[in-house]
């Protein structure tokens, strides 16, 4: 069995506190960094959506380029909260929580 270095010890505090709530561990992300301002490890997802979010603010919300980034979002929402709307419903139970889109802040959900 070949040896695999893993890279323990780095948690990234700016993933969403709900599922992660004492931080994400950082394993073999390639370009997880170390934020200058605060000395805290950040993720590759986290530091791409920081740099997404700056988009928007620089391009503006419709921008074409925006909007690529934006839908991707909005399907990944729509497909989380149907499956959570679903959930409740069978269930009879509030199981699992809906979510927001993390750019433009709405709940997508499905007309059926």
């Amino acid at each position: 069995m070949k040896d695999i270095s893993i890279n323990y010890g780095h948690l990234c505090y700016e993933c969403d506190p709900d599922i992660y709530p004492k931080g994400k561990p950082i394993f073999n992300d390639l370009g997880a960094k170390k934020d200058e301002k605060t000395g805290k490890w950040v993720c590759s997802d986290c530091i791409t959506e920081r740099i997404n979010k700056g988009r928007i603010k620089r391009l503006g919300i419709n921008h074409p380029d925006v909007q690529g980034f934006i839908k991707v979002e909005e399907r990944k929402v729509l497909k989380h909260n149907d499956a959570a709307r679903r959930l409740n419903e069978i269930s009879g139970q509030y199981l699992m929580k809906y979510r927001r889109n993390k750019y433009t802040g709405s709940m997508p959900l499905s007309t059926c």
